[in-house]
């Protein structure tokens, strides 16, 4: 690694200028479109969405809940969206019901408590049922995602039933009151009979037996329940119970249809034995509920029993050649329900009761009352992304709630659409470039969407399978991507719209969800540490960190952690490249490197409750490689930032009381400020410098959610963050003074088959863009000098040796800052000079 002095020069008196300290509102950047014409075009997503429900008079009135991104209303059919819940502490939506009496009622169930609007969906509040005192507070601690329901009477808007924590509650009073009616209730449908305040169905399992599926009844309300036994299948026969679903139409309201699904022990076709495969059974009841019957299918030939079928893609049989699941065989598995019991849904046409959609990883149609199926979309036009969790058909419109956003079809020429303008994405990666405005996102259920305005418009690029991951820009070339679309790979964008991108499989594991970006080195375009898992996936055995100086071509691993420990982060000082930073969890571990990572020592703070709670970040002062600040995870507030004066020798708190309980999951350091940091956590951001006594909350009207990733943008002087969410933004908090910086792509000339005797110029000032200026020195070169923000600068006429470049960087303000790489560039040989010289000897 090379050596460099910086050299500042102040044209004002003032040391730095700060404005006036901001806290703006957030702004949403979605994404909140595809695009549709380049990239993987086939089901990529704007969010997981749950639930979905249409406003009995005005069919343009949609309401759809994410898994972590609350309740949005369209009412516009689908065109344009607003998150109603911003402002509440609301992510996961499992159920929305408009009230059947009065559609200005609005229920909806969540897993921090069921919710309730009054003026048709604009506004919402709690009802008593809820868990706010706990809040914040880990997804394990909240209420159970699957087993979050609610149904409203029809005849009483005041009246309903909800599935919280295991058990049923009745309510007589909108909400405001609750009382325990059914205690140790595993639910996984409820619903009111759509013509009576009196009967109600309900399908899941006791507690005690959680794979003894079993259906119950009530015919008083939800007073008392029985269970339902007649024509139902035997109970014993599933080993698992993966989900019960249900429905039922107002255009024939007495009919109940179900549907079954768990493992059965099935012996293979040839060894005989007996495995785990995947059954399933439909039934319907016509008699309010009271007993049930097999719904015939058309060809359904794999049945186990008088009411199991198998799932044969997924069968455990060793001739599968032979038993292999044909799609013309017409029947209920049309719908491929290859991941039942995290997404299933069921939905019979409110004016036709033959009508009818099943759908799990795919979506099937039946008009004949169920025995006869086929694919529920025209074929040709681009799918429906998979895993459906919800379907409604309303007249000729079915809607479709899914991993990936929202879909339409018109069952008159069955072409679907896929509805935008909301966003939802479960980030698992995020990262931006440092000047260009490029962005890549990792999104869970989805694969690695890019945002180039130049290329693509206000639209995302998707490339890659699903449940992205790790999502780094390059900071300086823009065009590489080291990303993890499901797979790990190196990807380059393309330059113009007609291309597509292109990837190589990456030799660095990036890890499994890891919630951490390649860190790259702050003068060399192609060199990056990462953090490294030997194993894809969940399944590691060692984490380690590991270094490539020329674009992942060659790695060289610097660190490796103890056996199991989970490798967290690892930080490069801006001021001091030289000086590494990393971290790894379990056990709670800190180290630092003063030669690049050639040697290590232990910084660990002697701290017992900061090693109990973990570190999730660390942050490197710019103006001092050995002033670090070290982030304790977990949600408390005993201990949650730790500084060190002097490189880890010694720690002690930094201003923990005065922040709230909140995960600090990431942090961020504000180059060109006195000591300004950001936070980012679960939920909101905070933010604190020298110029403050305390962590202050960053900006307005930031909705509910995890904060995983910080980026910030100093030409702009933007903050941007990644969330279960989507983007957001605002302005900094504080405007920093000018820090000279820039990075090049090579130091040795020649080099490379093209350009040999180019180098190129990166600005990484940390600058406000508009009204500011560069001045680049260049002692040897051609130019010279140069005043572009990024040159490209030939030495083809340089003598061999050592060159300097220096840059000035000025402020609107006026504000001077210069930096001085000495001898950047070495000239070995000059093949034109020596020519030059000969001639004039």
């Amino acid at each position: 690694m090379q050596k460099f002095k910086l050299i500042v020069s102040l044209l004002l008196l003032s040391i730095s200028v700060f404005a006036q300290l901001k806290y703006e509102n957030w702004r949403a950047l979605g994404p909140f479109s595809i695009h549709k014409s380049t990239g993987e075009t086939s089901a990529p997503g704007l969010g997981v969405y749950r639930t979905i429900d249409i406003h009995p008079t005005k069919p343009d009135h949609i309401f759809i809940g994410g898994m972590s991104s609350g309740i949005w209303l369209s009412t516009d059919k689908g065109i344009t969206w607003k998150c109603v819940t911003a402002e509440l502490p609301v992510e996961n939506v499992k159920k929305i019901q408009i009230a059947p009496s009065n559609p200005k009622i609005v229920y909806a169930a969540s897993t921090v408590g069921i919710l309730k609007s009054e003026n048709g969906g604009l506004n919402w509040k709690f009802t008593s049922l809820n868990i706010l005192q706990k809040l914040p507070c880990p997804d394990r601690q909240k209420l159970n995602d699957d087993r979050t329901l609610l149904t409203v009477s029809p005849r009483n808007e005041n009246e309903l039933i909800a599935a919280v924590n295991d058990s049923l509650y009745k309510s007589v009073d909108g909400g405001l009151n609750w009382n325990l009616i059914k205690p140790d209730w595993l639910c996984q449908f409820l619903e009111y009979h759509p013509g009576s305040g009196e009967i109600i169905y309900s399908g899941g399992a006791n507690k005690k037996t959680p794979n003894a599926f079993s259906i119950i009844r009530s015919t008083n309300g939800g007073n008392n329940f029985t269970s339902v036994t007649k024509g139902l299948p035997d109970t014993s026969k599933l080993v698992r119970l993966h989900d019960i679903t249900a429905s039922v139409s107002l255009a024939d309201p007495d009919k109940l249809y179900v549907t079954i699904f768990g493992d059965a022990m099935v012996p293979t076709t040839v060894k005989k034995e007996n495995k785990k495969q995947l059954a399933g059974t439909f039934l319907v009841s016509k008699d309010k509920g009271k007993s049930f019957q097999l719904v015939p299918q058309a060809n359904n030939y794999r049945m186990i029993d008088s009411h199991f079928s198998l799932f044969h893609p997924y069968s455990a049989d060793e001739n599968k050649n032979e038993y292999n699941f044909d799609y013309a065989d017409k029947s209920f598995w049309q719908g491929n329900f290859q991941q039942v019991g995290w997404a299933t849904a069921f939905a019979i046409s409110d004016k036709d009761p033959k009508t009818m959609v099943l759908a799990g990883s795919g979506a099937a149609l039946s008009t004949d009352g169920g025995t006869t199926w086929n694919y529920l979309r025209k074929q040709g036009n681009y799918h429906i992304h998979g895993d459906i969790q919800h379907a409604k058909i309303i007249g000729n419109d079915v809607w479709l709630v899914n991993d990936g956003g929202v879909n339409h079809i018109d069952l008159q020429t069955r072409v679907q659409t896929r509805l935008e303008g909301y966003s939802g994405q479960d980030l698992w990666g995020f990262s931006t470039s440092f000047k260009s405005e490029v962005m890549a996102i990792g999104v869970d259920h989805s694969g690695t969407m890019i945002y180039d305005e130049k290329i693509y418009g206000k639209d995302w690029y998707h490339f890659g399978g699903g449940d992205a991951m790790t999502a780094s820009v390059n900071p300086f070339d823009d065009r590489y991507i080291y990303a993890t679309p499901y797979n790990h790979q190196i990807i380059k964008r393309p330059k113009f719209l007609r291309d597509e991108a292109t990837s190589v499989p990456s030799p660095i594991s990036f890890g499994y969800i890891p919630y951490r970006n390649v860190e790259f080195h702050p003068t060399n375009i192609y060199s990056f540490y990462a953090v490294d898992e030997d194993k894809p996936h969940w399944r590691y055995d060692t984490c380690r960190i590991v270094f490539t100086p020329d674009n992942g071509k060659t790695i060289d691993t610097l660190l490796e952690f103890p056996k199991k420990a989970y490798g967290k982060r690892v930080r490069l000082s801006v001021s001091n490249p030289e000086y590494v930073y990393a971290i790894c969890n379990k056990p709670s571990l800190v180290y630092k490197s003063m030669d690049a990572g050639k040697t290590w020592q232990l910084i660990t703070p002697d701290h017992e409750k900061a090693i109990k709670y973990g570190f999730s970040d660390i942050v490197i002062d710019d103006r001092d490689p050995n002033h670090l600040f070290l982030t304790v995870s977990g949600f408390q507030n005993e201990i949650k930032v730790l500084e060190s004066k002097n490189g880890g020798q010694s720690w002690s708190d930094f201003r923990s009381q005065s922040l709230p309980k909140n995960e600090i999951l990431t942090a961020a350091f504000q180059r060109g400020t006195k000591g300004g940091i950001y936070l980012g956590c679960y939920p909101g951001v905070f933010y604190t410098s020298e110029n403050l006594n305390s962590w202050e909350p960053v900006g307005k009207g930031l909705p509910y959610s995890s904060v995983n990733f910080l980026m910030i943008n100093y030409d702009k002087q933007l903050l941007r963050i990644g969330t279960h969410r989507g983007l957001f933004e605002t302005s900094l908090v504080e405007e920093n003074s000018p820090k000279a910086l820039f990075a090049l792509n090579k130091t040795k000339l020649p080099s490379g088959k093209s350009d040999e005797w180019k180098v190129f110029f990166y600005d990484h000032s940390a600058i406000a863009g508009k009204g500011s200026s560069w001045k680049w020195e260049f002692p040897g070169s051609v130019q010279g000098s140069s005043f572009e923000q990024n040159p490209i600068i030939d030495y083809e006429t340089a003598k061999p040796g050592k060159y300097s470049v220096r840059l000035t960087i000025t402020d609107s303000k006026g504000v001077s800052d210069s930096f001085e790489w000495k001898d950047a560039i070495e000239v070995k040989y000059n093949y034109p000079w020596n020519l030059r010289e000969r001639k004039l000897e």
